[in-house]
C-alpha cells in the first residue's frame, strides 16, 4: 500500500479546451432552462440536502423518513441476463472491477476535494492501481477548473428516486460541466466505453429541480491503465435519454 500524491502540477495546451475544441469554438446552444453563462457569479460548493441519507451497504436512499424505491442506476439498467453473469464473474477478487472502481473513485473524490480547498488526508491504495490513478489526477481537465460539487446526493421524492453524482466543475473557459467517472480494465476499453448519457441525464434533472443548477456540458470521465479520457455529451441529449429511460421503466412497474 502507498499514499498517493494526487496534486502534481498539471500541464495543458493553451490552445485546446478540455474537450478538444479550439478555445474560439462556438458551443452548441443548450435549452434555456439549464444554460449557464460564463458571467454567472461563482457559488460555493453544492452540498447534499441534509434530509438525504445514503445507506451504502444496501445502496438505498432515504429522504427524511421516506425510503426511495428507485435509484438512477436501477432505472437505466437494461443489461441482459448474459451480461449480468459476465459482470458478476469479474466483480470480486484483488483484480476485480469492484475494488478497482472503488479505489479510482476514492482517489478522484480526494483529488477534487483538495482542489476545492478542503483539508483531506492522503488515501492509501495498492500500487497496482497507480496506472489508473496517476493519469486521472494529472489530466489536463483539472487545469484552471473550479470544483462545484463532489459526490452529491440527490433525491426526487415525487419519483421516489435517489442518486449520487460524481462531480461538477466550472472549466477554465467558464463552462459548468456535470461528469461521471467510469473505470475500465484496459486502454482499449477506454476508447470503446460508451458515454453515460442516461445516468448523467438523471442527475441533471434532479440538479435542476433541487438545486436550480444547470450545466453547459456533460461528460463521462473514462479511466483506464495509462490513459484517462473525457467523453463529452450534450446536456439536452442526456436529459432526453433519461426521460426516455424513465418512461420505459415506469411503464414496466406494476400498478398497485
Amino acid at each position: 500500500m502507498k499514499g498517493v500524491d494526487l496534486f502534481k502540477k498539471t500541464s495543458v495546451n493553451p490552445g485546446v479546451d478540455m474537450f478538444g475544441l479550439g478555445l474560439g469554438h462556438e458551443l452548441r446552444a443548450t435549452c434555456v432552462h439549464h444554460a449557464i453563462m460564463s458571467s454567472t457569479p461563482q457559488r460555493p460548493m453544492l452540498e447534499s440536502d441534509p434530509l438525504i441519507t445514503f445507506h451504502e451497504t444496501i445502496h438505498r436512499y432515504q429522504y427524511g423518513d421516506q425510503w426511495m424505491i428507485n435509484s438512477v442506476t436501477r432505472v437505466i439498467d437494461d443489461l441482459t441476463a448474459e451480461a449480468r453473469e459476465r459482470i458478476a464473474a469479474t466483480k470480486g477478487g484483488p483484480n476485480g472491477w469492484e475494488i478497482r472502481g472503488n479505489t479510482v473513485h476514492a482517489a478522484l473524490e480526494q483529488h477534487l476535494l483538495k482542489l476545492a480547498g478542503r483539508d483531506v488526508a492522503p488515501i492509501e491504495f495498492d500500487e497496482r492501481w497507480t496506472p489508473w490513478i496517476e493519469p486521472m489526477v494529472n489530466h489536463w481537465i483539472w487545469a484552471g477548473c473550479t470544483v462545484e460539487a463532489v459526490e452529491l446526493r440527490l433525491c426526487d421524492p415525487k419519483k421516489s428516486l435517489g442518486g449520487s453524482l460524481d462531480f461538477t466543475i466550472k472549466d477554465q473557459n467558464g463552462r459548468r460541466i456535470l461528469a461521471d467517472a467510469k473505470s475500465v480494465g484496459s486502454a482499449k476499453a477506454v476508447e470503446t466505453r460508451k458515454p453515460a448519457d442516461k445516468q448523467l441525464g438523471g442527475y441533471l434533472q434532479m440538479l435542476i429541480d433541487s438545486h436550480q443548477y444547470g450545466v453547459e456540458q456533460c461528460g463521462t470521465l473514462v479511466v483506464g491503465p495509462g490513459v484517462t479520457r473525457m467523453k463529452p455529451s450534450n446536456p439536452d441529449d442526456c436529459l432526453e435519454a433519461w426521460l426516455s429511460a424513465w418512461e420505459q421503466f415506469n411503464d414496466q412497474q406494476p400498478d398497485f
